[in-house]
């Protein structure tokens, strides 16, 4: 997870973090784009991350329980 930055494509992540993932959502926003999100687990004792991607760009990622209490703060360049 240290290696992740925002902007890195499905495939970049997949490289750093492996493909030992579940695709566990996917919709579309109020603003038109794509939202993905993964799972990676390596047992059911170790924490659940997550990341998320936006029309194919991370755009968030972090240990599952921890992101619940993120708010969602929109698009920062107004997009």
């Amino acid at each position: 997870m240290q290696d992740l930055s925002f902007g890195m494509t499905q495939d970049q992540v997949k490289s750093e973090l492996g493909s030992s993932y579940q695709v566990v959502a996917s919709s579309i926003n109020k603003d038109g784009k794509t939202v993905t999100g993964w799972r990676y687990q390596d047992s059911d004792k170790d924490p659940a991350y997550m990341v998320y991607f936006v029309d194919g760009k991370l755009a968030q990622w972090g240990e599952a329980n921890a992101l619940r209490s993120i708010p969602d703060l929109g698009d920062p360049t107004g997009k």
